[in-house]
């Protein structure tokens, strides 16, 4: 069944909601793809394992950062 702003109001909670941050087209795709199934999205948006990564790769910079201006200027 195709989503139309008329049939819009009679949505469940959650498909509304869709419409509105993705549009009805999305919205169509991501019925069709997942319908019946429950999602949980985890609190965090990355893993803690790419986290460490970029932490570290930040912190290796700035070290390296920091030991050219000791170089350079003592």
């Amino acid at each position: 069944m195709q989503i139309t702003s008329e049939k819009k109001e009679g949505l469940f909670e959650i498909y509304n909601q869709l419409v509105d941050m993705v549009g009805i087209e999305n919205t169509e795709k991501i019925y069709e793809n997942l319908k019946g199934q429950q999602i949980t999205f985890p609190m965090r948006l990355y893993r803690t394992d790419y986290i460490a990564k970029v932490v570290k790769e930040e912190f290796e910079k700035t070290c390296k950062r920091i030991w050219i201006y000791r170089t350079v200027f003592t």
